[in-house]
């Protein structure tokens, strides 16, 4: 596979953002050629989204049967 021509860079966060991506590129083939396993990692920023996400999900799931209850279903 043959990479796509390069054209001619505009501004400095598009040549920022191919700097980025092709160091990111290089680090993960270095990886897979090293035989590591690829997998998700988890920081500490995905942990609170997951934590957010269950807070409110078990806020709604309760408000939901408490309102059932209260009000006998439909």
């Amino acid at each position: 596979m043959e990479p796509a021509p390069l054209q001619e860079e505009r501004s400095r966060p598009e040549r920022l953002r191919r700097t980025l991506a092709r160091r990111h590129g290089e680090k993960l083939l270095a990886e897979v050629k090293a035989g590591q396993t690829l997998r998700a990692r988890r920081d500490a920023a995905s942990l609170r989204a997951y934590a957010i996400v269950w807070l409110h999900k078990g806020t709604g799931s309760g408000l939901a049967a408490r309102t059932e209850i209260g009000t006998g279903g439909w």
